[in-house]
């Protein structure tokens, strides 16, 4: 079955006129190029060879013209995928995160990526979440994680001897031992 645009009214038809003479916005003109051939009787296939254009993008222009008039030559279409967390979501995130996990009831002090992750994910704030997302969400937010690095201390009295002494056999100075063990 074929579509095409409703009768138009002198004024739409003079509107789509102007858009075509004058409008400096690319969709504009193409939609009202689409919407004069429609009204001319050209059917949709046609107009599609004529402009390279898609059937979808024909048929949209023209349901959304005998929808909502001229209003269709602006209208932008979202381009993508819709965004998977919500503002409240994202809010959900970063409070958890500048929470502190002991106050959560949980056995460490601070938070991974990969902890916060798996906290969001076990109690439903989020169904699923990548690192690099939590990550960027967090960015935005101006909160950064970084890698805690953690170290075991001696409770030997003659810890500091003993390192020393195996500094000197070692060749290795204070200065170089603190640069590789960070």
């Amino acid at each position: 079955m074929a579509i095409f645009v409703r009768e138009l009214k002198g004024w739409e038809a003079t509107k789509l006129q102007q858009t075509l003479r004058r409008s400096k916005s690319h969709t504009a003109l193409v939609r009202s190029q689409i919407v004069l051939a429609s009204a001319q009787g050209f059917k949709v296939p046609f107009i599609c060879k004529l402009f390279g254009l898609c059937e979808k993008t024909v048929r949209e222009t023209i349901h959304g013209f005998n929808n909502e008039g001229l209003a269709v030559l602006e209208r932008r279409f979202s381009p993508g995928r819709p965004r998977k967390f919500s503002d409240d979501d994202r809010w959900s995130i970063i409070e958890i995160a500048t929470s502190r996990p002991r106050d959560l009831g949980l056995p460490f002090s601070r938070w991974s990526l990969s902890k916060l992750r798996d906290y969001l994910i076990a109690h439903d704030v989020v169904e699923s979440i990548s690192l690099s997302w939590l990550r960027r969400i967090l960015q935005e937010a101006q909160l950064s994680y970084q890698k805690t690095r953690t170290w075991k201390e001696s409770k030997d009295p003659k810890f500091e001897s003993k390192k020393n002494e195996l500094s000197r056999c070692t060749g290795r100075s204070k200065k170089e031992d603190r640069r590789m063990h960070g």
